[in-house]
């Protein structure tokens, strides 16, 4: 293969910005701490997709306390932006989830996994979904800039700055 960089030094190659991106989000993603939230996370949603009962109980407290329906979403293997997507569905019905499974865990006619039961009911749960998608929300926002149709390279210098002046990525030392 061809060295192009000595053959052609005054071109610039640039990878897809967002390609790298959604990488960066795997592989922080395959961080011990957040694979488990993320893990712990899908399990929560897929309970609720397999289980007509509490996705029936859930739906009728997101509408009392929402006035929607809010879906819960399941990432997708080739879109790592989209373990965003999973976890803030998730932070958004938070209430509705916790209503549902106090509900369900004192109907003693119902079982509840106590995994799942256990998980919603761990604060400490819901915080590290706060923040770590107050990490990944930054990535996001930059694969939706760079994902645009319309030209931003330029934006690229801009958004990497105001990315690190503002320390968010700081959590990624855990």
């Amino acid at each position: 293969m061809e060295d192009f960089g000595n053959k052609y030094p005054e071109i610039i190659f640039l990878g897809c910005i967002a390609h790298s991106l959604n990488l960066l989000i795997d592989d922080i993603m395959k961080i011990p701490w957040a694979d488990d939230i993320i893990k712990n996370g899908k399990k929560i949603v897929r309970y609720f997709k397999s289980h007509q009962v509490p996705a029936a109980i859930l739906k009728r407290h997101q509408l009392s306390n929402y006035n929607k329906q809010i879906s819960l979403k399941l990432p997708v293997k080739t879109r790592w932006g989209s373990s965003a997507i999973c976890l803030k569905s998730l932070q958004v019905n938070q209430l509705a989830i916790e209503l549902t499974i106090t509900e369900l865990s004192r109907n003693r006619k119902f079982k509840i996994d106590d995994d799942i039961k256990n998980t919603v009911l761990d604060d400490e749960f819901w915080q590290n979904i706060d923040d770590l998608l107050e990490i990944l929300n930054q990535f996001v926002i930059g694969i939706s800039i760079f994902e645009s149709d319309t030209p931003s390279l330029s934006r690229v210098l801009d958004w990497y700055y105001q990315l690190e002046s503002s320390g968010k990525y700081n959590i990624l030392l855990i």
